[in-house]
């Protein structure tokens, strides 16, 4: 049974079988050192590409985290992120204040949510990319402040009436060239 061939046999003769009696060594005769050696060699490569990888890729991308555009104003609409939750259950919240540190740049923010008024870092918040385009204008005659939006006048001329398509759109006139 163990002179029996492991590979399939050819009819050239010249090839020789592989079979269990053959002078194959054993895994447990190969030298520990070998291994160690291979080991500590795939261990030093890992470690400098790990390091390499800190120092160039994540250098680059701790700076570029830094530079915020984006700036955060009173009235603000932003989203407040914390880490035990999805980005899609943060919360809403408008900013009421902004508190600067002892630099001058903001870092505390007090914002209303549904569930009340909060303090957060600055680095938490994500505004929106809506910016408000109107004028707030807060009363304080009452308990509560009260907020009065003022939109832009419309075009009200009763004299031009615009033909409007079944969904709603505006039909725009067009235009032939007098030639």
């Amino acid at each position: 049974m163990n002179s029996g061939p492991l590979t399939y046999i050819s009819e050239e003769q010249e090839l020789k079988t592989l079979n269990p009696l053959n002078n194959v060594s054993d895994l447990d005769q190969i030298e520990r050192t070998n291994i160690v050696l291979r080991w500590r060699y795939v261990q030093k490569v890992r470690e400098n590409l790990k390091q390499r990888f800190k120092r160039e890729y994540l250098g680059f991308l701790r700076s570029s985290v830094t530079k915020r555009e984006d700036k955060i104003n009173v009235g603000d609409v932003v989203l407040i992120g914390t880490d035990d939750k999805k980005r899609l259950h943060w919360l809403l919240g408008r900013v009421l204040e902004l508190f600067p540190g002892k630099d001058g740049i903001i870092r505390l923010v007090k914002l209303r949510t549904e569930k009340g008024n909060v303090l957060r870092p600055i680095q938490r918040l994500y505004p929106l990319e809506l910016k408000p385009n109107y004028e707030q204008v807060v009363s304080e005659n009452r308990k509560g402040p009260e907020v009065v939006t003022e939109y832009p006048e419309l075009n009200t001329d009763s004299n031009k009436t615009v033909p409007v398509t079944s969904s709603g759109r505006e039909i725009k006139p067009f235009k032939r060239l007098d030639l």
